[in-house]
């Protein structure tokens, strides 16, 4: 869907549900299951080896599992990897924290395989609920051999284009299916709050904590974790757009509780 049609489907919605403020805020609700955006199916690819190559910053994306949930995460730096807070919001989940990575190889006859590396990570830094945001740090420097991402500082991202680069798969069609690394495409929008924006990348539950990536610098200018549906929708998974976090809003938490903490020499 282009952006100027979402925005005359939503004006739309927006001019059928008007009414008393209150009234209107019942229909529209922010939650962790994020959602598919405009269409019934998913508007995503795999990140297939060509894309790896092609895309350097899908290397550091990885798959969390925290006990009995999982998540996406990335490296910003050697060993330290962003999530949700609604993630990991402490020591507890840190310590139970396994972060999967993938990289393209070559078997013993050179035709290229993918390979899933594990890896602990149960060293907790810092997190805070309403940015929504976790950083642990692992064992090993990861970053020495996946890379890390680079966190924008800027403010301007409005219409600007992105990639969301994910752990998922389509449950909402097949229950059994296995999470894959996944890129998808979306728009920023221009109704920016003060710590958070909206995208129009395709998600689910289980992207929580998927970086949200300029198509243009390559940096990171949000933190995906929440979608927006309607009360009424049709099918569960489906909704409006997803919410991220501002990353320099970020950024600006962890030098204020943290001043001496460098998650990279980059930075």
């Amino acid at each position: 869907m282009s952006l100027k049609a979402f925005f005359l489907f939503l004006s739309l919605i927006i001019l059928v549900s008007c009414g008393p403020q209150s009234g209107h805020l019942t229909e529209l609700t922010t939650n962790p299951s994020k959602v598919i955006v405009g269409e019934e199916l998913p508007d995503w690819s795999f990140v297939d080896k060509e894309t790896e190559q092609s895309l350097s910053y899908t290397r550091p994306v990885g798959k969390l599992i925290i006990g009995d949930h999982r998540c996406t995460g990335f490296l910003i730096g050697p060993k330290a990897v962003m999530t949700n807070h609604h993630c990991i919001s402490g020591k507890f989940e840190a310590e139970k924290t396994i972060f999967t990575l993938q990289k393209w190889d070559l078997d013993y006859s050179g035709k290229p395989f993918l390979k899933n590396s594990s890896y602990s990570c149960p060293n907790f830094i810092l997190a805070n609920k309403e940015l929504d945001f976790a950083i642990v740090e692992c064992v090993e420097a990861l970053g020495d051999e996946y890379g890390h991402l680079e966190l924008s500082s800027g403010e301007d991202s409005a219409y600007m284009d992105v990639h969301i680069v994910h752990h998922n798969c389509d449950y909402l069609r097949g229950r059994n299916c296995s999470p894959r690394k996944l890129i998808s495409e979306g728009e920023v929008l221009p109704n920016v709050e003060n710590n958070r924006f909206f995208h129009t990348g395709d998600t689910l539950s289980g992207s929580s904590g998927a970086p949200v990536i300029s198509v243009l610098t390559g940096k990171v200018i949000g933190l995906h974790n929440s979608g927006l549906s309607t009360m009424s929708e049709s099918r569960p998974g489906m909704g409006i757009y997803n919410g991220a976090i501002k990353i320099n809003k970020i950024i600006e938490y962890v030098k204020s509780e943290k001043p001496l903490y460098k998650w990279s020499s980059t930075q």
